[in-house]
């Protein structure tokens, strides 16, 4: 429980520095949450080594040193491939047993894809091609960890299904607002299912 308190007064203490204090503060403050699920996961793994767990791990890694990138305008492109391979790592995680799909959740996850793509793909610019490629990736994640939940029906399962749902979520407002109407509250949204979502999928691993 301890730890949950921990990680929740780190998520808000992020998104309060985002709103009220300087960029510089923000970026000490933003990588820490994300870090902490690192160490937790890292220590349940050397406790008990499975693939599962290192592979979440090393997905893990990779969105923190995206957070860490996407923290710098000019490395905007660095950062979402940081997150491209993180996913990659997470979908590897999800797929390595076996996949049961729910067809209707297929279809609306889908539908959601090809809308954001839709909106995106004439106010993206120069970044059409890797922010419809990362529609793509996070999509197949999505899709995987409910497949994965579906087809062993465990409460970690859902978890990590739960934790694919929030990212898709916070990186459809991250994108939503970046390219195409940006709003005040969007920063909020984007930190909370974010941390949120991490959260979730880092549980998975924690055996």
């Amino acid at each position: 429980m301890f730890k949950v308190i921990l990680y929740i007064i780190l998520l808000i203490a992020a998104i309060i520095v985002k709103y009220k204090f300087s960029d510089s503060g923000y970026k000490l403050v933003k990588p820490i949450p994300v870090l902490m699920l690192i160490l937790l996961v890292g220590s349940s793994y050397l406790t008990n080594p499975n693939t599962y767990s290192l592979t979440i791990l090393i997905g893990l890694t990779f969105c923190l040193g995206g957070d860490m990138l996407l923290l710098f305008p000019d490395y905007f492109k660095a950062g979402l491939f940081s997150f491209l391979i993180g996913h990659f790592w997470y979908i590897g995680a999800f797929t390595a047993g076996a996949l049961v799909f729910s067809w209707p959740l297929t279809i609306f996850i889908v539908l959601a894809a090809v809308f954001m793509m839709s909106q995106l793909w004439s106010s993206s610019g120069k970044l059409r091609l890797p922010v419809m490629i990362y529609i793509l990736v996070i999509t197949a994640m999505g899709l995987t960890a409910w497949s994965h939940f579906n087809a062993v029906l465990s409460p970690l399962a859902q978890a990590a299904a739960w934790g694919a749902t929030l990212f898709m979520i916070s990186d459809s407002t991250l994108a939503w607002n970046r390219f195409n109407t940006p709003f005040k509250s969007a920063e909020g949204i984007i930190l909370a299912t974010y941390y949120a979502g991490q959260y979730l999928i880092a549980v998975s691993a924690i055996i």
